[in-house]
C-alpha cells in the first residue's frame, strides 16, 4: 500500500530560491476602516496594514496574538523552519 504522504517532497537546499515563495498584493485602496464601534482587532492587539502569519505543526492551536509574524506592506521577509526533534 502506497504511504500518503509518499508524493510530498522534502526541501534538502536552503534559500529563497528553493523553498516555498509567497507574493501578495495588499490592496490598501480596499483597506478595512476599523474605526466602528464594533471594530475589534481578531487575531492581535491592534490593526495594522500587512499580513500575518505563524507556521506551526499541524496538530497544535496558533496564537497569532502573540507568536505571529507580521508583514508590513512592500516588505520582505524570510522565514526559516525546522522539526524538533
Amino acid at each position: 500500500m502506497r504511504n500518503a504522504r509518499e508524493w510530498m517532497q522534502k526541501q534538502t537546499v536552503a534559500g529563497a530560491n528553493a523553498g516555498l515563495q509567497i507574493i501578495l498584493d495588499v490592496h490598501m485602496e480596499e483597506q478595512f476602516d476599523g474605526t466602528g464601534d464594533d471594530a475589534e482587532p481578531i487575531f492581535s492587539h491592534a490593526f495594522e496594514n500587512g499580513f500575518r502569519y505563524y507556521v506551526h505543526a499541524p496538530d497544535t492551536i496558533p496564537y497569532l496574538v502573540s507568536e505571529g509574524i507580521s508583514v508590513s506592506p512592500g516588505t520582505r521577509v524570510y522565514s526559516a523552519i525546522s522539526t524538533n526533534t
